[in-house]
């Protein structure tokens, strides 16, 4: 159920929203020019590169940290507007198999954790 909220907390919100309007209408184009696993994808580092500049000119900020929850790791990701209002989301990450012989599990663990970043 979601929390009701008074009209100063409307207010945040709204200014968060029209600052993630204008982002969207802003931020460049990402190439997606890096190939591997078949298909075409745009690094982590790059991304940040082109996203965070670009929130930043909107007084918008995201960042992301790690949770646990149930024996599981969740992403947390958070967009933050500079007047203090924010917006959350969790996704729980797969779990490393441990079947690749070419890889130990930590790093399968960095693979699905730098995927899973892309995307939460």
């Amino acid at each position: 159920m979601q929390e009701e909220m008074n009209e100063n907390q409307r207010i945040l919100r709204s200014s968060l929203i029209e600052a993630l309007k204008e982002f969207q209408q802003t931020c460049p184009s990402i190439a997606k020019d890096k190939e591997g696993y078949g298909y075409k994808y745009t690094p982590l580092e790059k991304f940040l590169s082109v996203v965070n500049p670009a929130l930043h000119k909107v007084d918008l900020i995201q960042n992301q940290t790690y949770d646990f929850q149930d024996g599981r790791t969740i992403i947390v990701t958070t967009l933050s507007h500079i007047n203090g209002y924010s917006i959350t989301s969790r996704l729980p990450l797969r779990e490393p198999q441990g079947k690749n012989a070419k890889k130990d599990v930590m790093h399968e663990w960095g693979g699905i954790t730098t995927y899973s970043r892309r995307y939460a």
